[in-house]
């Protein structure tokens, strides 16, 4: 389990104001809020909120399910030596994710000793769940995977491998690195769980984190309504008119409602729309349900004929054309 870095919480209490520690008391308090919210954020939603250019460690997966994995990049790049990986270790502190580069790029060399041995095992990882470290991401192997899924601590792993890398060279620590297709840089914040790891500096977050926090509480919120009976179609803004966007070539993007704002009358309803008039109606059927939509062309002046098809906005089943009874 994660433990909140004491230290930022320490310099926003008790660091005197001079002009160099209160640029730093407003770095560290930056960096305690990030953290806050993104103790509270998936990586789905933040990919959302990021419009798909978050950084998605795509070689990666997680060694057991469950896990909440957020902190900062402390980066080493090594290649088939773990020495690297103890020296980020003992320099690591508390809310600091170790980022392994382990040097594999797709070559033959990747599936062979010593590239291909474990990087880490129990000891490093308990020592690192120890020092209240956020987490260890290995674009690598590991090993000792049945004593390192007891531990609490959160791991991402290529894979695992039996054999222990060599101890030789001490690797290049707080440097850019590569994993997968991805660069990352030290002081990156990192959030992971079930879905992936995902990276992002500072300053993307800046962008990002208000999208992404209303992103996830406009989902909650059609979750809840569905888990209550509601339809998933009452929640969505605009899902015909974008069909109709994209039929016609014209740019467009799905649109959910927020929990703020009020269904319309043809929410949930089924039918083209854009060119076409909406007019609410009532019906009474099996289901018990009694309210639907009716969508009705404009009238043609050559013939007078209307077009009109309903669907309950509540169950969604396609209901017999009844009289109109008003337009909203």
């Amino acid at each position: 389990m994660m433990r909140r870095p004491t230290h930022w919480s320490t310099f926003c209490v008790l660091l005197p104001l001079t002009h160099r520690s209160q640029a730093s008391l407003t770095t560290q308090c930056a960096a305690s809020d990030i953290m806050a919210k993104l103790k509270t954020m998936d990586t789905c939603a933040l990919c959302d909120a990021s419009d798909k250019k978050a950084r998605v460690i795509t070689t990666v997966r997680p060694l057991k399910p469950g896990y909440r994995m957020v902190g900062v990049a402390r980066t080493v790049a090594v290649d088939g030596d773990f020495l690297g990986v103890l020296i980020s270790l003992r320099e690591s502190g508390p809310g600091e994710i170790i980022m392994i580069d382990a040097g594999m790029r797709g070559e033959p060399g990747d599936a062979h000793w010593p590239r291909a041995g474990g990087l880490f095992g129990e000891l490093l990882a308990s020592e690192a769940s120890r020092r209240g470290l956020g987490g260890l991401v290995i674009d690598g192997n590991c090993r000792d995977t049945p004593l390192l899924r007891q531990i609490s601590l959160p791991i991402y792993h290529r894979g695992q491998h039996p054999n222990a890398g060599t101890a030789q060279k001490p690797g290049r620590s707080q440097v850019e690195i590569q994993m997968g297709s991805v660069t990352v840089k030290p002081g990156d914040f990192v959030l992971g769980d079930d879905d992936g790891v995902v990276v992002c500096s500072p300053e993307e977050l800046e962008k990002w984190l208000p999208k992404a926090l209303e992103t996830q509480r406009v989902e909650e919120n059609i979750l809840a309504h569905i888990q209550s009976g509601g339809s998933l179609f009452e929640k969505l803004k605009n899902l015909e008119e974008h069909l109709e966007d994209l039929r016609q070539g014209k740019p467009s993007s799905l649109k959910f409602r927020s929990p703020e704002e009020p269904r319309r009358p043809w929410d949930g309803a089924h039918g083209v729309v854009g060119h076409y008039q909406r007019y609410q109606w009532q019906a009474v059927h099996e289901t018990g349900c009694i309210h639907a939509v009716r969508e009705v062309t404009h009238k043609s002046a050559a013939t007078g004929a209307q077009t009109a098809l309903g669907r309950c906005s509540w169950c969604c089943r396609t209901l017999p054309t009844l009289p109109m009874a008003g337009s909203p």
